[in-house]
């Protein structure tokens, strides 16, 4: 075309008469159905309808529909907290604020269900904003009672990034509510700074300038981790619970976040582990130089008055210890 060669590549959708439907509407829109579903997989293959797939999008359809309803009442939206804890002392030093969507109706909607949908359809810009001022309250809030390092961080996505003016943001509210930068973090994935590596590169120096640490979390599951810490400058890292989880019983695991650790010190970044569910992958990392751990060994996420008692029934009894 115009002496320029053209690849051209096809996602397919198949609906079987009458399996899946007697009427031509009926076998387009499903076929529809898959094809999109052939796309989702990776495009240039076939999908065959089936009826979990029209059951998976009528149930993203109601979610969008209802998340877009939430809009307008943000107040159904909670931010609840998971301890990170000192694997030396096992002092809690701060939290991830992680989102929660409590429903008048469905409940408290998982946010493997809706949070994909948010950023897909740009919804993630209000509600990022509002959690950010909540985060920003949260802290005011508790400062009087906690130590002067604690921390708290927050997840901030790729539309986020691109799209709003995070440092004004950030330093709009906590102006607001008398919040210094050193109690926030904030947490990036590595998929996240592929988009655009430039625009990525000077907005964290901003927020970096202005006080806020910036860590780079799901560390060693993505293809450029070691490039990122050559051109980006963060804070720390957060290893990944794929290599936490196999760590007791898999030595090429240990050995990987061991040298994790090891370059991380070296470069003078914490180090955070995530996903650790059992006193031994605790001590193991603490034994390897690991600052911090993040997961169920310690608690889930909680609502903050759950995540408050928590805080208070530690200062009194003191009495998580590790064997190192």
């Amino acid at each position: 075309m115009e002496n320029e060669e053209l690849v051209v590549g096809g996602s397919i959708g198949i609906a079987r008469y009458p399996h899946n439907g007697k009427t031509a509407e009926d076998l387009i829109k499903n076929a529809d159905i898959a094809m999109y579903r052939a796309k989702a997989d990776g495009k240039n293959t076939h999908k065959v309808f089936t009826p979990k797939m029209l059951k998976s999008v009528t149930h993203r359809a109601n979610i969008e529909r209802e998340l877009r309803r939430s809009l307008a009442d943000l107040q159904q939206f909670e931010l609840w907290f998971q301890p990170l804890v000192c694997l030396k002392t096992g002092r809690i030093m701060g939290a991830e604020s992680l989102v929660r969507w409590r429903h008048p109706v469905l409940g408290v909607v998982p946010p493997a269900d809706f949070i994909p949908i948010a950023e897909e359809t740009a919804m993630i810009l209000p509600l990022g904003q509002w959690l950010i001022e909540r985060l920003c309250f949260q802290i005011q809030q508790w400062m009087p009672y906690f130590a002067h390092d604690f921390h708290v961080s927050i997840n901030i996505s790729s539309k986020q990034l691109y799209r709003q003016n995070l440092v004004e943001m950030f330093a709009f509210y906590m102006e607001k509510y008398h919040v210094p930068p050193r109690t926030i973090r904030m947490e990036i994935t590595e998929s996240l700074l592929l988009q655009d590596e430039d625009e990525a590169e000077r907005t964290l120096k901003e927020i970096r300038a202005s006080g806020i640490e910036v860590w780079l979390d799901d560390f060693g599951t993505g293809y450029s981790s070691l490039s990122y810490l050559r051109r980006f400058t963060v804070d720390g890292i957060k290893i990944d619970q794929s290599f936490v989880r196999d760590i007791i019983t898999d030595s090429k695991d240990q050995q990987l976040v061991q040298a994790m650790v090891a370059m991380a010190n070296n470069l003078d970044l914490l180090v955070v582990a995530e996903g650790i569910e059992t006193e031994d992958q605790a001590n193991t990392l603490a034994q390897i130089g690991c600052e911090i751990g993040q997961g169920y060994y310690f608690d889930k996420p909680m609502p903050v008055d759950d995540f408050v008692k928590k805080l208070i029934n530690e200062s009194e009894s003191n009495v998580i210890e590790f064997k190192l």
